[in-house]
């Protein structure tokens, strides 16, 4: 046993030894790369090339492509033939990629090359001269790849996208001015298109390609141009200040960086990992020149939905759910208002609506404290009258025939109990619905926080929705990729294709709810329904809500803590309640009325009051005597003259009142019995403040639960977030490994299927966990009485401040 034993320990170390032998003695596989000129893309295609043939080769060769082996040209064909030059003749080097058109075409025109190369950039074999033959180069040590040309068929989906009239074709001109012959003339390409068609040749500069463009050019297609970065974003944002409508060859990275739509899945990467196919095969002994030179054009509508707001352009729904969009926040939409969470609940509350109309009323009932004010205070009445009577009563009744008078009468409530009373409860009222008002402020802020959260919970779920759609995309690729290699049956594309028109109906859905919720938003904050608004997201990580604090959050992690905070809360709750304030004020204003009328038994009205009548102008008072009944003077007595005209003047006229009248006076009163009508009012008052009590007290018992059941469903949110990103992690690796597993044919499309719903499912719960959460906050909110998002950072500090003082304190305590 010892023997057998040691004879296989020795065997395993000879096994060892053998291995890493075989390892040391392994050669280097290096890689010599070519570029055609300086662009700003060539360290990351370089990277990308590394990290792919590396992957590609791993477990059989190492494979090194060292720095001072990728060699950068000037954009011309003599440079890039010296630079192939160079690496052809270095023995360090065992395979050269020539990843330009110039490098490309020089390495495929070579009849005799002394290594394995690859060419990956050929436009057209027959039009540059370059061999082809049944599907390979034929030629020893050549492989190329034809560059996919997808020109008229972009070119149609771009008409269906928008219709134009001309298109202007832009073009690197060193390209085309270094492969001539390998694309027909303008006039041709607009017959087989069957529009206007301008070429625009240009290299480095973006100021040129958009000076160039025709005025009546209504869309532009742009074609493999390597420009700075600097000068391609000049390039698209003198597209989009144009409103012209972009198309990209290159596809998907430039739709990224602004350009309107493309049909191209990134080129570079496909192309890089069918270039790191091939190594392996070269590396493995095939000989270059028998490897296909086919390289297939991927097919995938992308579309910035940003720059078309931008331009102008609103392409169909159909059209949408089957392409790629991208930059689909409207946060980047011009013109439209911006609004955060904070800012948003602030025009909700200044002004919505039903608050508008709850301010206005309030502000309207509270004249009524200046009407039972009014009563206390002093009364003064003014009038004018002119009269004209009959000449017989004015004879008669020795008053003129017209006058005209002026009356001034003031009053002064001196003591009266009702109207003291009236005046208070009607204070008291104000403040009821003061308070009223300020339930209704918060009742609208607590709706519309819902509508925000759920707005930017359904845009959330529709973004999520539209990841799907593209994970479900490149799964029906992969297998149609398995049927073309007999891996798979035609049953496999035609179940992913139901799966993505299942999704896209699922995704139009998302959307009409993400709408709609978006209406009732505009409604909420008194926005007109046609005006475009960029809503900003919202997480607990806010700092304008409390729920950010860590330390207050870990509060919700044990069950004494909790209580505690539980506790607290409805202390703040009903301290804060506006509900409570406002029954508070109407009990307030019943004890009043109650208490009045009890002293209207022994409290009497006071009331001094005076008036002053002027009569201002009247007629002489026509007299009814008789002139010819006056006695006859004495003939000689001259003394008696004055006694004769005092009886003329008698007979003639009785005496005239003063001109001027007025009063003074003082009125006391007491009711001294009502029919027992104020006894019954009394009975009436009291068992209103009764019911009024009992209401307050159902009013702060629903307050406290509606805080603790709050505080519930806080604790549950809380917790789903926990567990929806152990979820979500599980299910994202889970489904990594599943799909590759699948593009490799070990699992069914079932195992594929059921993994992809699973991270789906994750994904939802996780985001609808995180706003449940938020919703539930506010509610809480709403429950206390107060929002925090709309507090002052000093108030909302020394909330903070105090809510973590008194924890600390209770905790202590404990």
């Amino acid at each position: 046993m010892k023997t057998l034993l040691r004879t296989a320990i020795a065997c395993f170390w000879v096994v060892g030894l053998v291995v890493a032998q075989e390892q040391t003695e392994r050669k280097t596989f290096t890689i010599g790369v070519v570029f055609d000129g300086p662009w700003e893309r060539n360290a990351e295609l370089a990277d990308l090339l590394r990290t792919e043939i590396s992957q590609a080769l791993l477990g059989q060769t190492q494979v090194s492509i060292p720095a001072e082996k990728v060699l950068v040209g000037d954009w011309t064909t003599a440079t890039a033939r010296e630079l192939n030059d160079r690496l052809l003749s270095d023995p360090a080097v065992d395979l050269v990629v020539g990843f330009g058109v110039f490098t490309s075409q020089d390495l495929a025109l070579r009849r005799s090359l002394p290594k394995p190369v690859i060419a990956p950039i050929i436009i057209d074999p027959k039009e540059q001269n370059i061999p082809l033959h049944a599907g390979t180069s034929g030629t020893k040590n050549l492989n190329y790849l034809v560059f996919p040309h997808t020109f008229l068929r972009d070119y149609k989906l771009l008409r269906e996208l928008v219709p134009f009239k001309k298109l202007a074709y832009l073009t690197s001109r060193r390209y085309q001015t270094g492969t001539p012959g390998v694309r027909p003339p303008d006039e041709e390409i607009a017959r087989m298109v069957g529009s206007g068609f301008v070429t625009i040749m240009f290299d480095d500069r973006a100021d040129e390609a958009l000076a160039a463009i025709p005025p009546d050019a209504d869309a532009v297609f742009l074609d493999v141009v390597p420009l700075p970065r600097r000068e391609f974003d000049k390039l698209v944002e003198g597209f989009i200040k144009r409103r012209l409508p972009s198309f990209s060859m290159l596809g998907e990275t430039e739709v990224r960086r602004g350009v309107f739509a493309a049909a191209n899945p990134d080129v570079f990467p496909r192309m890089i990992r069918r270039i790191a196919l091939h190594v392996r095969r070269v590396a493995s002994g095939e000989d270059a020149g028998t490897l296909p030179v086919t390289f297939p054009a991927g097919k995938r509508l992308f579309i910035n939905l940003s720059t078309a707001y931008a331009i102008g352009v609103s392409p169909k729904w159909s059209t949408l759910m089957e392409a790629e969009l991208v930059q689909i926040d409207t946060s980047r939409i011009a013109g439209a208002q911006q609004y955060t969470f904070e800012s948003a609940l602030q025009r909700i509350a200044d002004s919505n609506l039903d608050v508008q109309a709850k301010v206005a009323e309030v502000a309207g009932q509270a004249e009524n404290i200046g009407i039972a004010r009014g009563n206390l205070l002093p009364r003064i009445d003014l009038s004018a009258a002119g009269l004209q009577i009959d000449q017989d009563r004015a004879v008669a009744g020795y008053q003129p025939e017209k006058r005209a008078t002026a009356d001034v009468s003031v009053s002064q409530v001196i003591f009266s109990e009702p109207a003291l009373a009236n005046l208070s409860i009607q204070s008291s009222l104000q403040d009821s619905r003061e308070n009223d008002l300020q339930a209704v402020r918060l009742d609208a802020i607590n709706g519309g926080a819902r509508l925000y959260l759920n707005y930017l919970r359904a845009r959330k779920a529709y973004y999520i929705l539209l990841e799907n759609l593209k994970l479900t995309r490149s799964n029906l690729e992969l297998a149609q990729i398995r049927q073309s290699t007999g891996v798979a049956g035609p049953e496999e594309p035609l179940r992913w294709e139901a799966e993505v028109a299942n999704i896209r109906k699922t995704v139009m859905e998302v959307n009409a709810q993400m709408n709609q919720a978006l209406l009732a938003l505009k409604q909420a904050m008194n926005i007109p329904l046609v005006y475009l608004l960029n809503i900003s997201d919202v997480t607990r990580e806010d700092p304008t809500l409390l729920a950010s604090n860590r330390e207050l959050t870990e509060y919700l992690e044990d069950p004494v803590s909790f209580d505690l905070l539980t506790d607290y809360l409805v202390q703040e709750g009903i301290a804060r309640s506006p509900e409570l304030r406002q029954l508070d004020a109407v009990i307030e204003a019943q004890q009043r009325g109650l208490q009045s009328t009890r002293y209207s038994y022994m409290l009497p009205s006071v009331v001094a009051f005076a008036g002053y009548t002027n009569t201002f102008y009247k007629t002489a008072v026509s007299s009814p005597f008789s002139l010819t009944s006056v006695p006859a003077p004495p003939p000689s007595i001259p003394a008696e003259f004055p006694l004769y005209l005092g009886q003329i003047l008698s007979a003639a006229s009785p005496k005239l009142p003063d001109r001027i009248d007025w009063n003074v006076g003082l009125k006391v009163s007491l009711n001294l019995f009502n029919g027992f009508g104020t006894r019954a009012s009394e009975a009436l008052a009291d068992r209103q403040l009764g019911q009024y009590r009992l209401q307050r007290n159902s009013a702060e018992e629903k307050i406290a639960l509606r805080i603790r059941y709050q505080m519930e469903k806080l604790k549950s949110s809380h917790f789903s977030i926990q567990q929806s990103s152990v979820e979500q992690a599980a299910a994202q690796k889970g489904l990594e490994i599943t799909t590759e597993a699948y593009s490799r044919g070990a699992v069914s499309i079932l195992s594929l299927l059921d993994a992809q719903n699973s991270a789906l499912r994750a994904n939802l719960l996780g985001m609808n966990a995180g706003y449940d959460f938020l919703v539930d906050y506010m509610e809480l909110q709403r429950s206390i009485g107060e929002f925090d998002v709309l507090m002052t950072d000093h108030e909302r500090q020394e909330l903070l401040d105090r809510l973590l003082g008194h924890m600390r304190t209770a905790l202590k305590k404990r």
